[in-house]
């Protein structure tokens, strides 16, 4: 989110934020604003009109950013 950097590590559907970047390669990259996010996380914006309208540089597979944001979304 702007300058801040964390990752979020998908385990068997379970999102564990931790921050910093990434230990591994991931499958999936966002970088963005903190209204984008949210806007993301709502679903109030999709990640194809983030990255047409230059909102968010979004980086892997469709299927793994799909899978990323649903299990964001998911709250307990």
């Amino acid at each position: 989110i702007g300058e801040e950097r964390f990752h979020i590590i998908i385990d068997r559907d379970q999102a564990l934020p931790r921050s910093g970047p990434a230990p591994v390669t991931a499958d999936a990259t966002i970088s963005c604003d903190l209204k984008t996010l949210i806007m993301l996380d709502t679903g109030a914006l999709t990640p194809v009109r983030a990255r047409r309208e230059h909102h968010a540089r979004i980086d892997g597979s469709p299927d793994a950013v799909t899978r990323a944001l649903a299990i964001m979304r998911r709250r307990t």
